[in-house]
């Protein structure tokens, strides 16, 4: 879609992102956290694969609380074992029994074991070169973070490293479309059929350029107004 040709956003949409605009920041700077922090951002962001984000934050924390993240990250991806870390996505974390999750156990739980401990050998394994760090401080910019990052990490699309990288602070030129963002552009910019996933890499970069544009044209912060968005789809106003 050409620049100038896109439709008035909803009001919805508009009123969500000057909450989301003025609504206190808590943003991370990449640099500043350490070493496991990091690797957890990135876990968490593998895990939000197909599933609700609260999911992913409270498999995160099961992980964390079991010291299962450090010491895959200390072990270079040796230990624990692939059967050990599904074995504990497949135990509620003590957040989602507190918070009374409808469904509180990780439901891909082999797949992303398999994931996280192939994302350990590689960012920490004797194998390859040290760290997730020097892979972030190394790269000229986002997008070259953000394909090094899907080429070296199991289970890590396009959308989970924008996320990654947009959590940590490292780029906010990058757009986070899940299903819901994917909806709203399929829906109110193109007005066909939506679909829930683009179909491959250069149909996200499409989309992507599509919502970067939008953002630009309507004078918005692209993070906020990709947040807006899925606040608005996920709401049911849509």
């Amino acid at each position: 879609m050409n620049r100038g040709s896109f439709p008035i956003l909803p009001t919805r949409v508009l009123l969500l992102y000057s909450r989301i605009e003025h609504a206190p920041s808590c943003h991370l700077w990449w640099d500043d956290l350490s070493d496991e922090l990091l690797w957890q951002e990135l876990v968490k962001c593998i895990l939000s694969s197909r599933v609700r984000f609260e999911t992913a934050v409270d498999s995160t924390e099961r992980l964390s609380e079991m010291s299962v993240l450090s010491l895959l990250r200390k072990s270079g991806g040796l230990r624990p074992s692939v059967t050990e870390v599904s074995r504990t996505l497949r135990t509620p974390s003590s957040r989602a029994l507190r918070l009374g999750r409808a469904s509180p156990c990780y439901p891909y739980y082999n797949q992303r074991a398999r994931h996280i401990v192939g994302a350990a050998r590689s960012l920490f394994g004797m194998a390859g070169p040290p760290g997730l760090r020097r892979l972030l401080a190394g790269s000229e910019n986002a997008f070259e973070a953000r394909r090094e990052l899907v080429l070296r990490i199991p289970g890590l699309g396009l959308k989970e490293a924008s996320h990654f990288l947009r959590d940590i602070g490292y780029s906010d030129e990058l757009a986070i479309l899940d299903s819901h963002v994917v909806r709203f552009l399929e829906d109110y910019l193109f007005h066909r059929e939506p679909v829930s996933h683009p179909r491959c890499e250069q149909e996200y970069l499409e989309l992507e350029e599509n919502l970067v544009n939008l953002a630009s044209e309507c004078g918005l912060h692209l993070p906020d107004l990709d947040s807006a968005v899925w606040a608005f789809m996920r709401s049911g106003d849509s």
